[in-house]
């Protein structure tokens, strides 16, 4: 099996999608992470015109299919959840990375209160790129779940095996894991091109502490990222 990383930037310069100084130009002035920041602020706020207005049009058709929908619905969900960061304050943009002309990802962690419990989290979101700017693609078709390390798991292991399985009505062209930041030199594996898992060693997870994985796979024209935390308690 080849490396999944030489697959994720062969298929999506097959696909049309070359990364680089094009990708750049398309956006130049608005990253992925600055439009991420901009819809936690609006979600800590609950401003539903602000969230929608930060939604690619796939995802709004998805979640409204108009503001008034929306309003009622996933903008209450998104402004207990995504907007607890922002509530929270100190949270920061740990990830925002353009892997293509039509996708990026973006990743936030910090602190939030959940349940009344106070924990260490991350959000992540795919973005699709929209003329000179980036918006929020969620709830696609694309399905991602983590396999390790599970969410506010402690681990002892430097360098622990991420992975995540994607699964998808259409086969899945690309995919990217992170670990801190950092893209992992990652593998890829599974029963079909729709069921992928993909995993490798977070190189960059060496200190005690918090640390955040997130991971992104798209189809021919569909996308999602997921991103969570965990920490790191190395054996003595």
């Amino acid at each position: 099996m080849r490396r999944f990383v030489s697959l994720v930037v062969i298929a999506l310069a097959a696909a049309g999608l070359a990364a680089g100084s094009a990708a750049a130009a398309r956006t130049a002035g608005v990253t992925p992470g600055g439009t991420l920041r901009a819809f936690v602020e609006a979600a800590g706020k609950g401003d539903a015109l602000r969230m929608w207005g930060l939604l690619s049009k796939q995802a709004q058709r998805r979640l409204g299919p108009d503001l008034a929908r929306f309003r009622k619905g996933t903008a209450v969900e998104l402004t207990e959840g995504v907007g607890a960061f922002a509530r929270a304050g100190g949270y920061r943009v740990g990830l925002s990375d353009t892997l293509s002309k039509t996708w990026a990802i973006a990743v936030i962690t910090g602190r939030r209160q959940v349940e009344g419990q106070t924990e260490d989290g991350a959000y992540g979101a795919a973005l699709r790129g929209d003329r000179s700017t980036w918006r929020l693609e969620l709830g696609g078709p694309v399905r991602l779940r983590i396999l390790g390390p599970h969410p506010g798991e402690v681990v002892t292991a430097v360098g622990p095996q991420t992975a995540v399985e994607a699964k998808a009505p259409a086969a899945i062209e690309g995919a990217a894991l992170y670990a801190d930041g950092a893209p992992v030199d990652a593998r890829s594996g599974g029963t079909s091109s729709r069921a992928v898992t993909f995993f490798g060693n977070a190189a960059a997870v060496t200190a005690k502490g918090v640390h955040f994985a997130a991971a992104l796979a798209v189809t021919a024209t569909e996308g999602s990222a997921v991103a969570w935390a965990f920490r790191l308690s190395p054996k003595r």
